[in-house]
């Protein structure tokens, strides 16, 4: 991905196109809906966090594979700060200092070093983490802090920098995977929100998240079909098995991955700080969370059906 790339990429202005028109759309729905006198917090909210997706997610791809891995790795430090300020490893700033350090050279070795490289970073970055005390000398408290820093390395950095990975792509449909894969995302996570919110009538796991309901999670996973049936048609790669595959991964997986966090903060006997938050970046973050075990998964997908997007045009002509 780079800038001249994405300039003339159809790929790339069909979804801004289609992003653009829809939120404004949703702002003339919301802004009559106001006028008739009716209660719209939860939906303004809704609404200016996929604002603010789009203002990051589109510049971000726009200006290439660097620009979009930073973007990658500073969500995703956002991220972390907010489990480590919930899990009280924020008070220990060598290993959140450590933390921040990984996390940044995962997405650096995903840029650069590339895919051999990148796979084998969770053994150094564990076995750092690990060693961390003994170079303190201290051992009490210091197991649930390494195992603290060894999930927040691995949820936060390594699935995540998957993103940075899959932006390496370099033919012009990996534009078509990564907003597919964003985007699909994101509106199976809506898909199960809104209807859990209207018709939600039978909770999933009332003790881990009392709003997910199953009707919201059967949206999610028919609205993830719809998607990857009527968009997968125009990345020609993805065969019906591959559509089957990506549905799972957007409306199941995606889910899943919300859910480890919740359930994590609650063992914890905290309350997942973004569901709670009026304040929509952190509202935003929540996104991430539905990324987690979807990035990496879609990743592997994509590789295993369409090895030849990560092949320069240049070697596949010699």
């Amino acid at each position: 991905m780079n800038l001249f790339d994405a300039l003339g990429n159809p790929h790339f202005w069909a979804y801004t196109a289609s992003v653009a028109g829809i939120l404004a759309a949703c702002w003339a729905a919301l802004f009559w809906l106001n006028l008739r006198g009716q209660r719209l917090g939860a939906y303004r909210r809704v609404f200016w966090t996929w604002v603010l997706m789009a203002a990051i997610v589109t510049p971000a791809v726009l200006l290439g594979q660097e620009a979009f891995s930073m973007v990658v790795a500073s969500l995703a430090l956002l991220a972390c700060k907010e489990f480590a300020r919930a899990t009280g490893l924020y008070d220990d700033w060598l290993f959140t200092g450590l933390l921040y350090l990984l996390i940044l050279a995962v997405n650096l070795t995903a840029v650069w070093p590339g895919y051999d490289v990148f796979v084998a970073t969770p053994i150094y970055a564990i076995a750092v983490l690990c060693l961390l005390p003994i170079l303190r000398n201290q051992a009490e408290g210091m197991l649930q802090r390494v195992a603290l820093s060894v999930m927040a390395f691995v949820y936060f950095g390594f699935f995540l920098a998957h993103l940075s990975l899959l932006g390496g792509g370099q033919q012009p449909r990996i534009y078509g995977y990564v907003f597919f894969l964003i985007y699909g995302t994101a509106t199976s996570s809506l898909a199960g929100w809104m209807v859990s919110r209207w018709w939600g009538r039978h909770p999933l796991v009332t003790r881990i998240s009392p709003r997910a309901t199953w009707e919201g999670a059967a949206a999610s996973l028919t609205w993830a079909c719809l998607w990857s049936v009527g968009l997968g048609l125009t990345l020609p790669a993805l065969t019906w098995p591959a559509m089957m595959l990506t549905a799972v991964i957007l409306g199941l997986m995606g889910p899943l991955g919300d859910l480890v966090m919740r359930y994590i903060l609650h063992d914890l006997g905290l309350k997942a700080p973004v569901e709670h938050s009026e304040f929509v970046p952190y509202l935003a973050l929540a996104h991430l969370n539905r990324l987690i075990f979807a990035a990496p998964l879609f990743f592997r997908l994509v590789h295993w059906f369409d090895p030849a997007v990560f092949v320069a045009p240049s070697s596949m002509s010699d």
